[in-house]
This record gives structure tokens, sequence and C-alpha cells, in this order.
């Protein structure tokens, strides 16, 4: 907090070429020449649940600054760098500062002094004063995550040394002391400044105890006796601290003084939970403080006034608040308000552009809203069709938080089913799927082919018509059909007509005889005389046709 409270007066930094390390003797001319103006220091508790914090600030400034114990026994020097860490956990002093640039969460223990190893990987990478000596790989070790003396760290972020000139300040030394009202989440405090030129206030500088709420007014007063806020407002801006430290913003409107005039600047802060706040140089360093020059309130209308002799007040040093002011060495800005509103990622902030000669600046930041986060639902996945886990992401920019994966398909259920053969179809055993009704069978056997009885008659031959006959399949509905050849004529008493169906049959059968004594017409008749006489007299005589059909 020495450096925080030099550079936030307006002392340093400055380059080494023009102030050589060391050699001291510089007079006082050179106390406030500075080419960066430091607006915020901030300091991040060192706790494993703060490391992402740590390494987000990393990410954001450079580099983030603390101090550990340097000894010798600790440090493990190797061709692949330096690794350090001290197991002692008893004796939390520290007594070397250095810059943590970097990390690796992979880290191996592996990499530490074998009698000297943390339980678990991961190191910062640090950045050492000293060069490539003493114990450091070209000028950088790793430290672990687990170095146990570190309480804090903290980043520092600066701007150009022309963002003012001039600094309003009671509190050169620093905040070494804070007062509160026992009770209150809100608590004022204010300082009376008289303007030593014609100038623009533009920023205002403040200590933070931890995670605040703020607003910043100004005031233009009639007297430097006058309570804080008895006057004119005539700027104000609001905003929010998350850690421990001196942050400093710019005044949304500009306020212009001329030499001579009383002005003020109130700071109110709010928290949570606790007590609110109000960071004082105290008495540590004889310091002096007068009365009418810094003030207390619990509510913003009622002020006590902060001096040796004011009972609970005499020990609390000025208020920490300064006001920085820029000349006026030409233009009376008139400016104009654009307002670029936060995202999911980015601050949101105002530009002031002047309309008379285009000077432009930023400020009334506001902090990044944060992604709204949203589930993507992801799908099941089926025995066909893989599947999506739920996915999540910004609602309002669609920034991807968490991507959705590829579930596998799942196996299929399948249900058995034996078909047996059949007479005419082969048999086989079916797999169906109970969720996709994929199908496929396997098992196959050939079909059994027909098992048929006897034959049954279903219709009997005569002499004129040919029979049926049918046998049927044992195993199903088939039916094979036959045929039974016509019956012989029968003429049992050779009378030659056939005694069934009555047909003439031309002499016992002989109808389709092509001899001549079948023949019809008069040979026929002649022969059939001849016939007549033949079996009257009981003699037999083959016939010319070689048949005996007498």
């Amino acid at each position: 907090m020495d450096s925080v409270s030099a550079y936030a007066r307006g002392s340093g930094p400055v380059y080494d070429a023009d102030y050589p390390y060391a050699t001291g003797g510089w007079d006082e001319s050179h106390r406030y020449n500075a080419e960066f103006r430091v607006t915020d220091c901030s300091a991040i508790d060192y706790t494993a649940e703060n490391r992402a914090k740590i390494k987000r600030a990393i990410m954001e400034f450079g580099s983030v600054k603390t101090s550990y114990y340097n000894h010798n026994w600790y440090y493990n020097l190797t061709e692949n760098g330096s690794a350090y860490y001290n197991p002692d956990t008893e004796n939390k002093g520290t007594n070397h500062d250095v810059t943590i640039v970097g990390w690796d969460d992979n880290y191996s223990v592996e990499n530490f002094k074998a009698d000297y190893r943390p339980n678990g990987n991961g190191a910062w990478l640090v950045k050492g004063s000293w060069g490539d000596n003493y114990h450091l790989k070209d000028g950088y070790f790793r430290m672990s995550y687990e170095e146990s003396e570190i309480t804090t760290v903290s980043y520092y972020d600066a701007d150009v040394k022309s963002i003012y000139d001039n600094t309003y300040q009671y509190d050169g030394i620093g905040s070494y002391s804070s007062l509160r009202y026992m009770g209150r989440s809100t608590m004022y405090g204010a300082n009376v400044f008289t303007a030593r030129g014609h100038e623009l206030l533009n920023r205002v500088g403040f200590y933070s105890k931890g995670a605040v709420l703020y607003t910043v007014y100004i005031y233009k007063l009639n007297s430097a006796t006058d309570k804080p806020t008895d006057g004119e407002l005539v700027s104000t801006v609001s905003g929010a601290e998350k850690y421990y430290g001196y942050h400093s913003v710019q005044l949304t409107s500009p306020v212009e003084v001329n030499t001579g005039d009383v002005f003020s600047a109130v700071l109110k802060i709010e928290v949570s939970s606790d007590d609110a706040s109000i960071m004082t140089e105290g008495t540590m360093y004889d310091t002096s403080f007068r009365e009418y020059e810094s003030y207390l309130s619990s509510d913003g209308k009622n002020w006590d006034t902060v001096a040796p002799d004011k009972g609970y007040f005499k020990t609390a040093g000025n208020v920490c608040l300064k006001v920085m002011s820029s000349d006026v060495k030409g233009c009376l800005h008139s400016y104009s308000e654009t307002v670029t509103e936060p995202t999911c990622t980015e601050a949101g902030f105002t530009t002031f552009t002047c309309s008379e000669c285009g000077d432009t600046y930023t400020g009334n930041t506001v902090p990044a809203t944060g992604h709204t986060e949203e589930t993507v639902p992801g799908t099941a996945p089926t025995c066909t069709k893989t599947g999506l886990t739920d996915g999540i992401r910004c609602s309002v920019c669609k920034t991807v938080i968490k991507e959705q994966t590829t579930i596998e398909v799942t196996a299929h259920t399948y249900v058995d089913t034996v078909v047996p053969p059949t007479c005419t179809a082969g048999g086989y055993t079916a797999h169906k799927c109970s969720v996709c009704n994929g199908f496929f069978k396997d098992s196959e056997t050939a079909p059994l082919g027909h098992k048929t009885g006897e034959w049954t008659q279903t219709k009997a031959p005569t002499c004129t018509e040919e029979g049926q006959q049918i046998k049927k399949c044992l195993r199903c509905d088939y039916t094979e059909t036959g045929t039974l050849q016509k019956l012989p004529h029968t003429d049992a008493d050779k009378d030659g007509v056939c005694d069934d169906c009555n047909k003439e049959l031309n002499n016992g059968g002989t109808e389709n005889c092509s001899c001549l004594c079948h023949k019809k017409g008069f040979a026929s008749f002649f022969w059939k005389i001849k016939l007549f006489f033949i079996k009257l007299f009981g003699i037999q005589k083959t016939c010319t046709c070689g048949k005996n059909h007498y």
C-alpha cells in the first residue's frame, strides 16, 4: 500500500532510464514526475476459491504482484526451469516482492525439490527482479499454487499522464485507518477543497475496504466552512468495486472551476453485509489534519467534522478522497454524450465529445452484464440415431458456454420369434427391435414338403366316365387330385348291349373292331345272319380279324 499511496498522489511510475535504480539523490522537484497515472490498484485474497479471479486479473492487466518468503533451500533449478515451494506453514512472514505473469494448472509436483513437494500439480509463472541468477532460470521461476505464506495478490491499472494535471488531496501518505458507524451498511465521507486555478475537475480517487457500491457527488460551495452538501450539486457518478484497494473514476460531467472556487467531493459507500467503512489516513505517521477539511456522515445530511480535537475522530486523519483536474488552456469544452451499452462480455461506457474542439474522453463505466445462461436441450439417443447432452449458451449473445456432446447410439432391444418351416416355406428365427422395428432373420431351414396320406375316391368311375380321387397333406390344406380310368362295358347276357349303360356293344365289345364282319351296312347284316346260325348250332369260329367274337 506504500507504493499505491505514492502512485495515487501522483508520484511515479517513471522509467528506469530516467531514474536508475538505487542511485538516489533526486531533489524535491522530481517528486511528482510520472509517466503514467495509476487509476486502480486492487488486492485479491489469495485463496483457492479466488484462483480464477487471479488468472483473470493476469489476463486483463498483464500481471499481478505478490510477496513470498524467499529462501535458497526451497528452489529446484534444472535445465527445464526453476521451481519453488516453501512447506513451512507456521512462519507466515514474507521478504520479497515478485510479479506473477502466468500459470500452468498441470505443472507437475515432480518438478519441485524432492524433499519439499506440494500436494498437487499447478504453479504460477513468476518473474523475479534478480535476472538469470540466484536460482532463477532466465529471470523466472515457478511457484506452487500451495505457497502458504501468500495472503494477497494485487494488480495495477494505469493511464497516460495527460488524463489530469493537478491533484487535490489531504491523504498523500495513503490509507492506514478506517471509520464506520456501528450497524450502518451505508456511510459517507467528504473533503472540501479550494481551486488553485482555472481547471476542469474530471476524476475522483478513493480507497475501499472490500467490495462496495459507490456514488461520488461534486458540490460547488459558497464558503470553505460550509458543510460538504450545502451547495449546488454539479456532477454525480456511480459504480461498483470488487476488491480492497485504491480506485479512481472519471466524472460523468467535468466541473469547471476558477481560482478561489470552493468545492467538495462526497463519497457514498454501500455494502451488502457488515458495516460500511470510510478509509482515512489515521495518525500512524504524525499526519496533520484540520477542521473543515474532512467530514463523515451516516446519512449524507448530518455531518461530523474530522479534526484533532473532535473526540472519537481525533485519530482519524483526513478522509482518503482525492479530486483530479486538468488545466483549462484553451477551449471551455461543451461535451455531448454517446452511451455505449454494456454487453455480456464488454463493459459499457459514455463517450464525451466536445462540440467545439473535438476533445473526447470516456467515463461512466458500467460493468459487463455477464452471460444470461439458458439450457440448450439435448436429445436422447436411440438405437438408430446418436443423441446430444444438454448444452448451455447465453440467451442474449448466443455464446456457447457449454458445448453439447454426442451420446452414442443405444443397443437394439430385440424380441426373438422362431418361425417353424412349413410344407412350402422355409423356417427361420426372426429378430425384431421393439424400439425402431429393425428386423433381421437367421437360423433358416428348408421347406418340409407335403406329406400326403392315402388316396380317397371322391367319384367312382363308370363305363362312360372317369372317376376321381384325392389325397390330402397331413400338415396343411394342400390336396392332390387324380383320375380313375373308365370301367369296361359289361355284357353278361351276351346281347351286345352294355349291362350298365345300355350301349350297343357290336357283338361282345367289338364296337371298335375293324374286321369286315363287324362293319355296319349290308356286309354286317349278312354276317349277323351267319352269326345267328353259328350260335344256333353251337359252332365257334374265329373272326377274320383274328379275334374270337363269337
